[in-house]
C-alpha cells in the first residue's frame, strides 16, 4: 500500500495539472481596482479612504476592510477587492455584480471550484498566460452576487 501512495500522488498532480492547462488563456490586463492593478506601484493605491482592519495576521501586507494587498519591493503583486467596496473595472465595465455578468464580459475560459463550501462561496478563476496574471471571482453561490476579486501574478 505504501508504494502505491506516490504513483497515486503523481497521477492525481498529473490530472488536476491537465485539467487547469485545458482552459484557454483571458486577457486580464485591463482589469483594475480603484484604477490600480496587479503590476502598479504600490504608491498609486490612494489608502487614505480605507479602514485599516487590526490584529489580522495572513500572507498579505496591507489589510483593509475593502481590500488587501500584497507587494515586493514596492510593486503590487496580489489585490484582493470586495465588490461594492472598490470601483472594479473590466475592460472598461463596472457594472458587475454577478458572476453571470463576469463571463458575459471576460468569456468561458475559466475554472470553476469551490471556495468555501461552509458559506456557499465558489470561484471562477481566470488565466493570462502572456501577461503572467490569474484573477478568481469569488461569487455567492445561492444567489451569485460577487463577494471577492482576487488578483496575482501566475
Amino acid at each position: 500500500m505504501k508504494k502505491l501512495f506516490p504513483l497515486l500522488f503523481l497521477f492525481l498532480a498529473t490530472v488536476f495539472a491537465a485539467c487547469d492547462s485545458n482552459v484557454l488563456s483571458t486577457n486580464l490586463s485591463q482589469i483594475t481596482f480603484d484604477s490600480v492593478t496587479v503590476g502598479d506601484s504600490l504608491g498609486q493605491l490612494n489608502t487614505s479612504r480605507y479602514t485599516v482592519k487590526e490584529n489580522v495576521s495572513d500572507r498579505y501586507t496591507y489589510n483593509y476592510e475593502e481590500c488587501r494587498v500584497s507587494e515586493q519591493n514596492g510593486i503590487i503583486t496580489e489585490l484582493m477587492a470586495t465588490f461594492g467596496a472598490m470601483t472594479v473595472s473590466i475592460n472598461g465595465t463596472e457594472d458587475c455584480h454577478t458572476v453571470d455578468d463576469i463571463i458575459g464580459v471576460l468569456g468561458e475560459n475559466y475554472h470553476s471550484s469551490w471556495y468555501d463550501r461552509e458559506q456557499s462561496l465558489m470561484q471562477i478563476r481566470y488565466s493570462d498566460r502572456d501577461h503572467g496574471l490569474e484573477c478568481a471571482f469569488v461569487y455567492n453561490k445561492n444567489s451569485s452576487s460577487l463577494v471577492w476579486a482576487i488578483m496575482k501574478n501566475s
